[in-house]
């Protein structure tokens, strides 16, 4: 019995080190971004903490002062970008994005 246990302690150590091994080398999703800039239409200006989300995902971001905004790690593919400001009508636009790629999408509001 004392002999087993060495053996069944390196064969336990091997079947972790196989599983971190392989779960290290699974692909990681498809994934891209998505940037632009939230414009009021009336005047011209940027707007400042308008809302951007991906349509179906939990991906929400704020635009910051200079109306630009970013949003990474959308699924690769087919895209509905919603923007939102508290008194303007809401905005979606619909755009392909490509895995590892930046797609750029500017909205007036």
């Amino acid at each position: 019995m004392t002999t087993l246990r060495p053996l069944l302690r390196l064969a336990f150590a091997a079947c972790l080190c196989l599983a971190s091994f392989v779960r290290a080398q699974s692909p990681a999703p498809a994934t891209g971004t998505i940037e632009g800039r939230v414009q009021n239409a009336s005047d011209g200006n940027y707007l400042n903490n308008a809302r951007v989300s991906v349509k179906g995902t939990t991906l929400v971001t704020l635009t910051d002062e200079a109306g630009t905004y970013r949003l990474t790690g959308v699924p690769a593919g087919p895209a509905t970008v919603r923007v939102l400001f508290t008194g303007l009508a809401e905005q979606e636009l619909a755009l392909t994005v490509a895995a590892g790629q930046t797609a750029s999408r500017d909205f007036t509001l």
